[in-house]
């Protein structure tokens, strides 16, 4: 492989990192929304306004789901990242093993 197709695959690998993190924060965003009207309701009160259980069940839920997305989502971006800048001698190495891998199946 020249350096020019290594680098754009480089640029390829951390793009897609960057597109997986987008679609988490946007799932994370939409949590948090749905937590924010959860607590709204629950301010404004009225006949229709949530329990205490609920609110307490949606902070632990919506939060804590959206907190969980956020922290992988992040995770993930970081290795997918540090994957992008291996060198080319480290993707023969990791191109030889999946090879000996197919060969044993």
């Amino acid at each position: 492989m020249s350096e020019n197709q290594n680098q754009r695959e480089d640029f390829r690998r951390v793009n897609a990192a960057g597109r997986t993190l987008g679609i988490r924060i946007v799932a994370a965003g939409f949590a948090l929304y749905m937590l924010y009207e959860i607590v709204m309701g629950y301010i404004q009160g009225g006949p229709e306004a949530p329990s205490l259980t609920l609110l307490i069940l949606a902070i632990l839920l919506l939060g804590g789901g959206a907190a969980a997305v956020l922290i992988l989502g992040y995770r993930g971006w970081k290795q997918d990242k540090a994957a992008a800048r291996m060198t080319e001698e480290e993707i023969k190495q990791v191109e030889a093993l999946r090879a000996e891998d197919e060969a044993d199946d």
